[in-house]
């Protein structure tokens, strides 16, 4: 009897793990939500809407939440109807996906600089690529600007795959979250090029004098982060008069216009100026709020190492000033207001980069053996993330909703 009372548990547990996997794998696939977890509820008072929002509307835990209603613009009705587990899980799924990605962007920044070496271009049938003396015009291009180029414009297709992955595959029902979404996964990406880009050719090239004598670590990596400021201050000299009047210039909005008149799909009512080519051109502020704090980081990084890159940030922040000015007044039009959603989260990732720089600081200090100046300038390194965490306690809960005292006055 305890043998039959042992396979029947057996049996019972088998069944219920390959029912859980098959529930799993319908949600990272098809999808199980017939119907929609989402209602929207109208109230007469605002502080009757206040005190909804700030209490617990059940005693069940993960059963009903209350938040604010976006505006109907900010909703993306195709994916209102998911439920909240679906996307969660999804998203959970997506975000493991791009940690193993970042563990991964060796090899892509590996091949571009590989592609625009000599050799590569010699093996792929350029023959002239012998002519080319260290010093010249032509070398200096292939070795230092061409490598940049290719590495910017696949994190430039980055933010197309990520802001299709949360609006098509993870569902997520509001437009301002979708940017929020973007805009964390980009700039972790961002943030793991420039570290990269640091360490990764200094190790690779001595490898074999690092196995030989591994104490030589420490200043190959010392050495390597001035030398590596020569890449980064081409990279800002890019992006301030390349990247900028590109942006200035929206050819890519001319050229689909231009293809779609040609194909004969004029404007004729309101309609085609509302959606598709035509429609108002509107700012993501997750593909450019990341690339300013890149620049940001950089500056932080390098600002106490190699202090020439700092000019050519002021450069770029003076012109991004000047450009997004511009196309946030005559070109660009809102697509809904989110009440500043993403403001918080870029101050935090700020902070995190200026973390991230007084941490390198630290790293070089220890690397060049000054234990002493390592030790006074550590504790700058937890004073960004003490202050993330304060202002997010102390402002972002109450900008997060409308206080009680503000609605009363409402009403």
């Amino acid at each position: 009897r305890e043998a039959l009372f042992g396979v029947k548990l057996l049996r019972d547990g088998t069944i219920t793990l390959a029912s859980d996997v098959a529930f799993t794998a319908k949600l990272l696939t098809f999808g199980v939500s017939p119907t929609s977890s989402t209602g929207f509820v109208t109230f007469y008072r605002a502080t009757t809407a206040a005190m909804c929002l700030a209490m617990e509307i059940s005693p069940r835990p993960l059963c009903l939440e209350a938040t604010a209603a976006p505006e109907c613009e900010d909703l993306i009705w195709s994916n209102v109807p998911r439920s909240k587990t679906e996307s969660e899980f999804r998203q959970l799924t997506t975000t493991i996906g791009v940690i193993s990605l970042l563990f991964l962007w060796t090899a892509a920044i590996q091949l571009c600089f590989t592609l625009s070496s000599l050799s590569t271009l010699k093996r792929l049938g350029w023959k002239t690529v012998d002519r080319l003396q260290p010093g010249s015009y032509g070398y200096e291009m292939l070795t230092t600007i061409v490598p940049v180029v290719l590495l910017s414009g696949l994190l430039v297709l980055l933010p197309f795959i990520l802001q299709y992955i949360s609006i098509r595959y993870e569902h997520v029902k509001l437009y301002s979250q979708v940017q929020d979404c973007v805009l964390k996964r980009y700039f972790a990406f961002q943030l793991v090029n420039v570290y990269l880009l640091i360490t990764t050719g200094t190790l690779l090239n001595a490898f074999k004098e690092i196995l030989h004598k591994p104490s030589v670590l420490l200043s190959l990596l010392s050495d390597s982060l001035p030398t590596v400021a020569v890449y980064f201050t081409t990279l800002l000299v890019l992006k301030a008069f390349v990247a900028l009047p590109f942006e200035l210039s929206r050819a890519f909005p001319l050229l689909e216009s231009t293809f779609a008149k040609l194909c004969g799909c004029a404007p004729r009512t309101a309609r085609y100026w509302r959606e598709g080519v035509f429609a108002p051109l509107e700012l993501r502020y997750g593909w450019i709020y990341p690339s300013l704090m890149l620049v940001m980081v950089i500056c932080f990084v390098y600002a106490p190492i190699a202090p020439i890159v700092c000019p050519f940030g002021l450069v770029y922040f003076v012109g991004a000033a000047a450009v997004y000015r511009h196309q946030a007044l005559y070109v660009y039009t809102p697509r809904a207001e989110a009440g500043g959603a993403l403001w918080f989260g870029v101050v935090r990732h700020t902070l995190f980069g200026l973390a991230c720089g007084n941490a390198t600081l630290v790293s070089m200090l220890v690397f060049k053996f000054s234990f002493l100046a390592a030790t006074v300038t550590a504790p700058l390194v937890a004073v960004p993330i003490v202050g993330s965490v304060f202002f997010d306690q102390v402002y972002g809960r109450k900008c997060s909703q409308i206080t009680l005292a503000r609605v009363i006055e409402m009403d």
